[in-house]
């Protein structure tokens, strides 16, 4: 992919460099969580990349080693186990609940 989303998304003031950091963070947690030779962390890894395309953003690779984000909070990290990335992403990144890519989160949440 060429070209990444920057700026702000729609229906929010927060960003996709942001929205990227998060999907990175949940990579690490699924990586962490289960080890890069098991299945569930190749079907996280798969609905991150099917919201990396939606979104075109960085893969989380690509956001690990090159975050595009300043903001501290958006940094890829080990999310904790109370963290909810599907209230994130309606709270702070203007996903509605009645789309495909919400559906993708809340099946990657369930894997974290």
């Amino acid at each position: 992919m060429d070209q990444f989303n920057t700026g702000c998304m729609p229906n929010t003031d927060f960003r996709y460099e942001e929205f990227e950091g998060l999907l990175a963070s949940a990579y690490l947690t699924a990586e962490a969580k289960y080890g890069v030779d098991s299945q569930r962390f190749a079907k996280a890894q798969a609905l991150i990349g099917n919201l990396v395309e939606h979104y075109k953003l960085q893969s989380p690779k690509e956001a690990i080693a090159n975050p595009r984000s300043r903001e501290d909070w958006a940094q890829p990290k080990k999310l904790t186990p109370s963290f909810r990335i599907s209230y994130s992403a309606y709270r702070d990144f203007g996903i509605r609940t009645d789309t495909e890519e919400f559906k993708t989160i809340g099946e990657l949440e369930s894997l974290l």
